[in-house]
């Protein structure tokens, strides 16, 4: 019942807003279907909407002039008249009868005998079902053809630095390695390490264990620094220091051909007092595991 009365509502609204634009009908004096008990005007009956609401047993019927005039009102479905529960010129709620079935109906509205006083409507009663289930989804269509490239978006902010990759070459040359120098008939030992860094260890007495650095320069090729402490057998004392500069060619994984430079610097830093060359051959330093 409040859905027919918000509907009632709803289409009371569009006939007001008719009747503003289109203007009340003019007078005519002369027409054999004209009352003058509505106000000295003629009446033009005329149904615009019907709504039923079967639950309630009730049909409301919306219009212009349905209650015009002072003519007895009269409703009928099928030929089947109906009783007026409530009536003005916009709104006419009639009872409709018990049992009704679903089908097709004519619904008349006379007030009067003129051709302006009755208006029919073609009404469909209970012939609309309950909303069925959803249906299933139907097959996804093909891919639409492809956007235009969207404008290059505003460069972002830079981000941090990355930590310091591994040395180049570093598979190859990492690790200890023996090594022989052929001019002076010296054996000593080689460790280059992943970060860079380098040692060197010989048998002799008055010089350290150097220290310093390698870089490779190309394919198998590598450039090294390092430098030890050379002492003073009477005191004991830092006499001099000994710097390296290696030339280094790698063979293959396991094979080193070297080219060196040797200088013998005032501590700690030079001038360089003397100097030497010298090439030298190096092995890798195998593993040996415990059987």
């Amino acid at each position: 019942m409040l859905d027919l009365k918000l509907r009632h509502l709803r289409l009371v609204l569009i006939t007001l807003a008719a009747f503003l634009t289109l203007g009340l009908p003019a007078f005519a004096g002369g027409d054999s279907d004209s009352d003058s008990d509505h106000g000295g005007g003629s009446c033009n009956l005329k149904i615009d909407a019907v709504f039923t609401d079967t639950g309630a047993g009730e049909v409301e019927i919306v219009g212009r002039d349905l209650d015009c005039g002072n003519k007895p009102l009269k409703v009928r479905l099928a030929g089947m008249a109906l009783t007026v529960l409530s009536a003005d010129d916009t709104s006419i709620i009639a009872a409709l009868p018990d049992p009704l079935e679903a089908g097709d109906y004519q619904l008349k509205v006379r007030k009067g005998n003129g051709p302006h006083r009755n208006d029919q409507y073609d009404l469909t009663i209970g012939a609309v079902g309950p909303e069925g289930p959803e249906g299933p989804a139907g097959p996804e269509g093909p891919a639409g053809p492809a956007g235009a490239q969207g404008p290059v978006g505003p460069q972002g902010p830079e981000g941090p630095q990355g930590p310091p990759g591994p040395a180049a070459g570093v598979s190859d040359l990492v690790g200890a390695w023996r090594a022989f120098d052929d001019n002076f008939g010296e054996l000593f030992y080689l460790t280059f390490g992943a970060g860079g860094t380098m040692s060197l260890t010989v048998p002799a007495d008055g010089v350290s264990d150097s220290h310093g650095n390698w870089v490779e320069t190309g394919a198998g090729t590598y450039d090294a620094t390092d430098e030890a402490f050379l002492y003073d057998p009477g005191t004991g004392g830092v006499a001099f220091i000994e710097r390296i500069r290696y030339k280094i060619v790698q063979s293959d994984p396991n094979n080193l051909t070297t080219d060196v430079i040797i200088e013998i610097l005032a501590p700690p830093s030079g001038p360089v007092i003397n100097s030497a060359t010298t090439s030298f051959t190096a092995t890798r330093m195998p593993i040996i595991p415990i059987p």
